[in-house]
């Protein structure tokens, strides 16, 4: 027979995976992961729509929250360049390879550098949506987890836009710094997507920050052992960011830590690893990956 605590942290983390409570109160660092639904579980289908309208209603609360960073932090364009130099002078002092001399190294394949600078423009915004929709409609139980580390991520994100403004090494043409987009094409710079993005928001790298949340929401959720291949999507991702010019190292250093920090955040509390062990690793492929398997688990 359970002791109270134990029953009590089953029935806590029964509901974290049916998705109305992310993680117990019990853990005070797992307070902001709260996702409470109102309706009864007996109306499955009401419910799916109050979470989809209010997972609809934080990215467009995300999205103009962006606009309202892109507005304050704008004509900031002097010190966005004044904190280049201090990055670049900083990199340099740790001995991290320039990213120019790298650049320079593939600006003869041009094929290279479209495709890349079609990847940096296409991939990253569609394949973090398709990956947030694949899990909240087939693997459920780690939906809440995932999107609150990718809120989080980026409200960090949003916030180091404003007190850090830093324009991109494509910027910095006396650098040595070549702009790949605007040379080579495509140049989202004239379009309505050029328009609507921060120009001085290099700090951190959301591109290899919400890559690197993929890459683990994946490998956490699926069971395969080729899984781990999607490591390669945030790898592939930085290298994009730096030979396009987009990004310094530090930029991808810096949402590296910043998402690692954002998925800790939302780990389950030590009661709940307690009663259900096998979370005490979080990309152990042993977690219930749907609602379904979770019932069988129960």
């Amino acid at each position: 027979m359970c002791s109270p605590d134990v029953e009590q942290s089953n029935n806590v983390y029964q509901m974290s995976l049916l998705g109305s409570f992310q993680a117990p109160l019990s853990n005070p660092g797992n307070a902001m992961a709260l996702s409470f639904n109102p309706i009864p579980q007996s109306h499955p289908t009401l419910r799916r729509v109050v979470d989809a309208c209010g997972n609809l209603a934080s990215l467009v609360g995300l999205w103009f929250a962006y606009k309202l960073v892109r507005q304050v932090s704008a004509d900031d364009m002097s010190r966005a360049l004044v904190h280049a130099g201090k990055v670049i002078d900083l990199q340099r002092w740790l001995g991290l390879p320039e990213e120019s001399g790298l650049q320079q190294a593939v600006l003869g394949s041009v094929g290279f550098i479209k495709a890349m600078n079609v990847f940096y423009i296409g991939f990253h915004f569609p394949v973090t949506v398709l990956v947030l929709l694949w899990t909240l409609f087939r693997h459920r139980a780690h939906f809440t987890r995932i999107r609150n580390s990718m809120l989080t991520l980026s409200a960090l994100g949003l916030v180091l836009h404003v007190v850090f403004p830093l324009a991109p090494p494509r910027m910095l043409s006396w650098e040595g710094y070549v702009d790949t987009a605007r040379v080579f094409g495509p140049d989202p710079y004239k379009t309505s997507l050029g328009s609507a993005a921060n120009q001085i928001a290099a700090m951190p790298s959301l591109h290899v920050g919400w890559a690197l949340l993929v890459a683990i929401s994946v490998i956490t959720v699926m069971r395969t052992r080729w899984r781990y291949l999607a490591m390669l999507h945030p790898i592939v991702t930085m290298g994009v960011v730096i030979l396009t010019a987009n990004h310094y190292w530090l930029d991808a250093i810096v949402a590296v830590v910043l998402t690692v920090a954002s998925w800790q955040l939302f780990r389950p509390s030590r009661a709940v690893v307690q009663a259900h062990p096998e979370l005490g690793a979080p990309l152990d492929s042993s977690v219930p990956t749907t609602d379904q398997e979770y019932q069988l688990h129960r």
